[in-house]
């Protein structure tokens, strides 16, 4: 009798009646998705309790780390920018309300450092910003003659006095 693997799907071959991961890594992975929460808890009570050997390790190591981890993020570039936008598109929402909070709370550091950038890359971001009209014509044509259609009309209502002009 062949079975499915609960966390992946593959049909494999059970050893007893029990038997519902096809191998190892399936059945760690179901259990750490399960025990999340347990798991963080113990680790961040780890991390307390060891903070000074932690922290001496990794600045005696720091280059072997910043490698290792280069190598891994560039093996694995493809999956991080699926899971990344995945997360983008179900998270949307809270992202949107994160953002517009530290943008509020900090307006004028966002606007300072913005001004620098366009100050130092005034050049560049001229060549970029005529590329982009130049791609993007059409739409923003369409787009500015619907905002001034709206402001039109707008004018039009808020100067309208009862009886007609005098």
């Amino acid at each position: 009798m062949s079975r499915l693997c609960a966390h992946c799907g593959k049909p494999f071959e059970p050893a007893n009646k029990n038997h519902r991961y096809c191998r190892r890594k399936c059945y760690r992975a179901a259990y750490d998705a399960a025990n999340r929460a347990r798991i963080a808890k113990r680790r961040a009570a780890y991390f307390v309790a060891h903070r000074k050997e932690i922290t001496t390790y990794c600045a005696a190591n720091r280059d072997r780390i910043a490698k290792r981890k280069a190598a891994w993020y560039a093996a694995n570039r493809e999956r991080i920018a699926a899971q990344q936008a995945a997360y983008r598109a179900a998270n949307r929402p809270r992202i949107a309300k994160r953002r517009a909070a530290g943008y509020a709370a900090n307006r004028e550091t966002v606007l300072k450092r913005l001004a620098a950038y366009r100050a130092a890359n005034r050049k560049r971001l001229t060549r970029y910003w005529a590329a982009y009209y130049v791609a993007n014509r059409a739409r923003i044509v369409k787009r500015r003659a619907a905002r001034r259609a709206a402001h039109r009309k707008r004018r039009k209502n808020s100067t309208a006095r009862k009886g007609g002009r005098k």
